[in-house]
C-alpha cells in the first residue's frame, strides 16, 4: 500500500477561488505549474500510489477552504482533505479577518471525503496561538466533531505542541514535515533534538516529506533520516508525502540542453527508496499502512 500524506493543489480559476495571499518564504509556486486537483488527480492516477492526502494550501488560500472542498467533492475516496482553520483574527490571512472558526470547522466536518484540519503556525504569529486557549478551544471543537488534527510548525514551536499532546492524550495529533528539524550533524541528529523531545508522547505522529530530506547541511543520505525517525518514533507513528507539486527536482540524468524535471512517479521511487534500510514490516506501516490507519480509517 502506498499513501501520499501530503499534496496540495491551487485552482487556475482565480475568478471563482481568489488567491488569499498568505507570504510564506516559498513564494508563489502554484504559479509555475498545472497546481490543479485535476493534474494531481491525472498525475496519481498513472502511478501504484492508492492514496493521497490534500492538504489546504496556505500560501495561496489562507485558511478559505472553498477550492479543497469542492474538489473533495468529486472523489471516490481515492483522497483525504485537511483544510486550514485559524483559531484567531490574524491580518497577515485575510481569509481569517471576521470568521467564526467554529463555524469554518461545521462545513469541514460536513464536507465529503474532508477529514481533519491543519493548524498552520507558520510563520510564528506575533502572539503565538498553538499553545493558548484560542488553539485549545479550536483543537476540542475538532475532536469532537470527528476531524483529524494536523500541525504544521516550526521546530522552535515544538514546545508549544508538546504542551497540546500532554494536554490531549486521547488525540493523535499528525505533525507536517517532522517540524521543519535541523538534520544537519550525521545520526544521531541532535540539532533535531526538540523533534526527538516528542517521541516520549504516544500520540504524535510525524510525516516524512522532500522538505525534510533537505534539512542537513551536509547532505545526510534522506534515508539515514528516515532510519534514525524510525528508530525514535516507531513506523507505526511515521509517513511519508510527496508535497506535490512544490518539489520538482532535476532528473539525475536531465540532458544538459534541456533541463528535464523529475516526474511525480520518478519522485515517489526515490521516496520509496528511501526506505530500503528498513525491515519490511516497518517499510510497509512508513509506506501506508500508518497512514491508513491514522488518516483513512480512523
Amino acid at each position: 500500500m502506498l499513501i501520499d500524506t501530503h499534496t496540495h493543489a491551487v485552482s487556475p480559476d482565480e475568478l471563482r477561488y481568489p488567491r488569499r495571499p498568505f507570504a510564506l518564504a516559498n513564494g508563489a509556486w502554484w504559479d509555475l505549474r498545472d497546481c490543479s486537483f485535476e493534474q494531481l488527480d491525472a498525475t496519481i492516477g498513472q502511478t501504484t500510489v492508492d492514496h493521497a492526502v490534500v492538504v489546504q494550501a496556505a500560501g495561496a488560500y489562507g485558511s478559505t477552504n472553498d477550492y479543497l472542498i469542492d474538489c473533495l467533492r468529486r472523489d471516490d475516496q481515492r483522497y483525504l482533505g485537511i483544510g486550514i482553520i485559524n483559531p484567531v483574527s490574524d491580518q497577515r490571512d485575510p481569509s481569517s479577518v471576521d470568521v467564526d472558526p467554529i463555524d469554518q470547522l461545521a462545513v469541514l466536518a460536513a464536507a465529503k471525503n474532508v477529514g481533519g484540519i491543519r493548524l498552520f503556525h507558520i510563520p510564528t504569529p506575533a502572539e503565538s496561538w498553538l499553545d493558548s486557549a484560542p488553539g485549545s478551544r479550536l483543537i476540542d471543537a475538532a475532536v469532537d466533531r470527528g476531524l483529524a488534527i494536523t500541525v504544521c510548525c516550526q521546530s522552535h514551536d515544538l514546545p508549544a505542541l508538546a504542551m497540546q499532546l500532554r494536554r490531549r492524550p486521547d488525540v493523535m495529533f499528525t505533525l507536517d514535515h517532522c517540524g521543519f528539524p535541523d538534520f544537519s550533524g550525521g545520526a544521531p541528529f541532535p540539532h533535531a533534538q526538540a523533534l526527538w523531545d516528542l517521541a516520549m508522547f504516544d500520540n504524535v505522529a510525524v510525516k516524512f516529506t522532500p522538505t525534510c530530506a533537505r534539512m542537513s547541511i551536509e547532505h545526510d543520505p534522506p534515508a539515514a533520516m528516515l532510519e534514525h525517525l524510525v528508530a525514535t518514533f516507531g513506523a507505526h507513528r511515521v509517513m511519508w508525502g510527496s508535497d506535490w507539486p512544490q518539489h520538482r527536482e532535476l532528473h539525475p540524468a536531465f540532458d544538459p540542453t534541456e533541463l528535464r524535471f523529475r516526474t511525480y512517479d520518478e519522485m515517489v521511487a526515490e521516496i520509496v527508496s528511501w526506505t530500503d534500510r528498513l525491515p519490511a514490516n516497518d517499510r510497509d506501516l512508513v509506506l501506508g499502512e500508518t497512514a491508513n490507519r491514522l488518516l483513512f480509517q480512523r
